[in-house]
């Protein structure tokens, strides 16, 4: 799965209000084009060159996560913020060595074909069934 788009970026930061994202802009030392405008903002933000989207969701409230995952269309219940992160952030920016909630870590996806089960045995074809026979008379109405 590829990394977050930049559209799915914004998309997330459009939830948080303008004073929020100016307080993450001053937190991270971010430069902004303009800190009066939310678009300069957001944009600073999930540019990614100078900050990984995964430490700037550390930083937000349960609450700013589960707003972000309804923009995304994903589910936003989980009673930890590391549940709501994990749904926002593709597999490969997450990292693979995630434990699950047993505490034993989870398998990373297989590759198709390795490990895969056999293939079946091809099924004899059925003898054709003959054509019904068209009577003379005519159809009941």
């Amino acid at each position: 799965m590829p990394p977050l788009s930049a559209a799915k970026r914004r998309t997330a930061l459009e939830v948080l209000p303008a004073g929020r994202l100016r307080a993450l802009v001053d937190q991270f030392d971010l430069v902004a084009e303009s800190r009066r405008d939310r678009a300069a903002l957001q944009k600073a933000l999930g540019d990614g060159r100078k900050l990984a989207f995964s430490e700037l969701l550390q930083q937000l409230s349960r609450a700013e996560l589960q707003q972000m995952c309804r923009a995304l269309r994903q589910e936003d219940g989980g009673r930890s913020k590391q549940e709501l992160i994990d749904r926002i952030l593709p597999r490969d920016v997450r990292g693979a060595a995630r434990k699950s909630p047993s505490g034993a870590p989870e398998r990373a996806p297989r590759e198709p074909g390795v490990g895969a089960a056999k293939p079946r045995k091809a099924v004899r074809a059925k003898a054709p069934v003959p054509p019904v026979r068209q009577s003379s008379r005519s159809p009941i109405r």
